[in-house]
């Protein structure tokens, strides 16, 4: 630089003036993408330990996952230290990762409809009929045994227990009152 100043190219001495400043944010991008793959190792191998001691099927997705996730930040994070605006990509990323978690979120309420409509129907089964009570429903008759979280057991004439989930039962209930204990 100081050959050049002396020569008089000022145009080179930018040149090299700025190639030199962009040496520390290329040793900086390098350190953060290195710390963040450690990390996103030492996360796969926690996600994966973790759901192999559950002995979860998921295992080996969820540990690619995690670590190709914790991969694309780091490198987002990288370039981002070099000084490159990538405010383009990162709120287009933002955009996609929250349409995948509303649509994970409404997927997951939506296959809760039907233990949670078995889970009310319990509620107001249990407000109707005690156990002991004579019930009648769908053709089967029996004694109330006890109740489960989704349904009730029923006892019926020959002895046998029946497990009869409680919409089932509300749809279709005619209760005649206490059961004669003997």
């Amino acid at each position: 630089m100081s050959a050049s100043d002396i020569l008089g190219l000022s145009a080179v001495s930018e040149a090299l003036s700025g190639a030199l400043g962009f040496i520390p944010r290329l040793l900086g991008a390098l350190l953060v993408f290195g710390v963040g793959g450690y990390v996103a190792a030492a996360a796969r191998r926690a996600a994966g330990a973790m759901l192999e001691s559950m002995r979860s099927p998921y295992a080996k997705p969820v540990e690619i996952a995690t670590e190709l996730a914790l991969l694309v930040i780091t490198a987002a994070i990288a370039v981002d230290v070099l000084g490159v605006d990538i405010s383009f990509i990162t709120s287009n990323i933002t955009v996609l990762v929250g349409v995948a978690l509303v649509s994970i979120a409404f997927l997951l309420c939506w296959s809760m409809r039907k233990p949670a409509e078995e889970i009310i129907a319990n509620y107001y089964l249990r407000r109707l009929v005690n156990p002991g009570d004579r019930v009648e429903f769908g053709g089967v008759s029996g004694t109330v045994e006890r109740f489960t979280p989704i349904g009730v057991l029923v006892r019926d004439e020959r002895g046998r227990e029946r497990f009869v989930p409680a919409r089932h039962v509300l749809d279709g209930l005619s209760c005649s009152g206490r059961a004669q204990r003997s």
